[in-house]
């Protein structure tokens, strides 16, 4: 293993009907990729306004499915 490279962080993504939506901690910006067209995501749609419902609706499901797994996340909350 390069020790240059670290291992792989899961980032929050929200997929669906070919599209994948990435959000990063602390920044006012993200990705949005229509797998379909653009398989090898090289144009990012994020702030595209034709694609600016597609976005919201990505970014509520995500919102939902991290409220559903919020008690079984592998991650402390607290400091015993």
């Amino acid at each position: 293993r390069d020790p240059g490279l670290r291992q792989p962080h899961p980032l929050p993504h929200a997929a669906g009907r070919g599209l994948r939506a990435t959000v990063y901690d602390g920044a006012r910006w993200g990705e949005l990729y229509d797998l379909a067209r653009d398989p090898h995501e090289t144009r990012n749609l994020w702030d595209d306004p034709a694609h600016a419902g597609v976005r919201a609706r990505l970014m509520e499901r995500l919102a939902y499915g991290m409220l559903e797994h919020i008690d079984t996340s592998p991650y402390p909350t607290a400091l015993a």
